[in-house]
């Protein structure tokens, strides 16, 4: 995991860093621009054509804040593939992984798991979205996905071994049910609900592990 993830978010470290010295410049054009306009509004128009695109985006802001390289890498890969598939995923990520006592290599599973579930049930254009955060000394995992209201009953049912939405069964329906038998190795819970964001309807899977 290391050798496949690491690489991934040492390339988005050195593209901000990148960005960063971009920036630095800008900053210095901008003050040179200020100092030489004659009027205010020929201030403003030169401060415009020099900010743009010059930011990070928020999701490499949260993968940068991301305490496990492991797990940025992974949500980074994570992030490509839901692009191709015409998806978006945001993400929230508050509390840091390697502080749990579950292992990083069981929250990536978990987190692959979540997310690979949510990019083939979401209708395409949507946005997934990841959070994780601190809840006394567990840490909260939560992935939602724009879909129709599920019961208890049914949302329990999915995490039954060898249960699948898939239409080939040949080795599917065993997601959920790794992640449950996970919970229960080290003392978790299972989350699940509907969520209502913007009017629409989102199912959420998620996990709190200690």
């Amino acid at each position: 995991m290391i050798e496949q993830y690491v690489p991934i978010v040492e390339e988005l470290i050195s593209q901000v860093r990148a960005r960063q010295h971009e920036f630095n410049n800008r900053m210095m054009a901008i003050e040179a621009a200020v100092a030489s306009a004659d009027t205010l509004e020929e201030a403003r128009k030169e401060v415009a054509g020099l900010t743009g695109s010059i930011g990070i985006s928020l999701n490499d802001r949260e993968l940068l804040s991301c305490d496990s390289k492991m797990i940025a890498g992974m949500l980074f890969g994570k992030i490509k593939q839901a692009e191709v598939a015409n998806l978006h995923i945001e993400l929230s990520l508050h509390g840091l992984f390697k502080k749990t006592v579950t292992p990083e290599t069981e929250w990536i599973e978990a987190i692959g798991i979540l997310l690979d579930n949510a990019i083939e049930a979401s209708p395409k254009g949507s946005t997934i979205f990841l959070s994780s955060k601190k809840q006394g000394d567990f840490l909260e995992l939560t992935v939602s996905n724009s879909a129709p209201p599920l019961s208890n009953t049914e949302f329990m049912a999915l995490f039954g071994k060898g249960v699948t939405t898939k239409a080939s069964r040949d080795g599917h329906g065993f997601g959920l049910y790794n992640i449950l038998r996970m919970t229960e190795r080290y003392h978790g819970k299972i989350l699940t609900r509907n969520e209502s964001i913007l009017n629409e309807n989102y199912v959420v899977f998620g996990i709190l592990m200690p």
